[in-house]
């Protein structure tokens, strides 16, 4: 999840081919710094998930 999620939102590729030519490097700086946190976000979250689902089925068993 942490990984499709880097892949998802920090496209470098994007950044050179699109957003610096058509929005500014600017928008694009603020674009990459802002999204830095979300795999992170994404992965902790995924794993947050994961425990409850297997505490859950730990309980009902």
């Amino acid at each position: 999840i942490t990984f499709l999620t880097a892949w998802a939102t920090l496209g470098f590729h994007r950044i050179l081919m699109w957003e610096m030519p058509l929005m500014g490097p600017q928008f694009a700086l603020v674009r990459y710094l802002s999204s830095l946190p979300l795999p992170l976000l994404a992965g902790l979250v995924a794993l947050l998930c994961s425990r409850l689902v297997e505490q859950h089925r730990s309980k009902s068993t």
